[in-house]
């Protein structure tokens, strides 16, 4: 056998070979391109959810604020018009 036909034919072999070993790594390669895929797949919806409840929660605890604002107010208002009709009290009470 001629020279260049072994030489060409130990070419061919490790072209063969080169390139058994990348579609073996391709192959890993995508497999776990996939998993990533999926995990991010898989926290973006985890976390968007995560985030519509807190967005709810915040909008209960906003108008939870609000309301006991609204009731503190009315507290005070009450309050201060009881005060003032105290003083109209007192003042009746401490006349001779």
């Amino acid at each position: 056998m001629p020279h260049w036909r072994r030489s060409r034919q130990r070419w061919t072999k490790i072209r063969q070979e080169s390139h058994a070993d990348y579609e073996t790594a391709k192959a890993d390669l995508e497999l776990g391109l996939n998993g990533v895929r999926q995990v991010v797949f898989t926290l973006r919806n985890y976390y968007e959810g995560a985030a519509a409840i807190l967005q709810a929660d915040l909008e209960l605890g906003l108008n939870g604020v609000r309301q006991a604002v609204f009731t503190l107010r009315n507290y005070y208002e009450g309050a201060a018009a009881i005060l003032q009709g105290d003083s109209k009290f007192g003042a009746f009470v401490q006349q001779p």
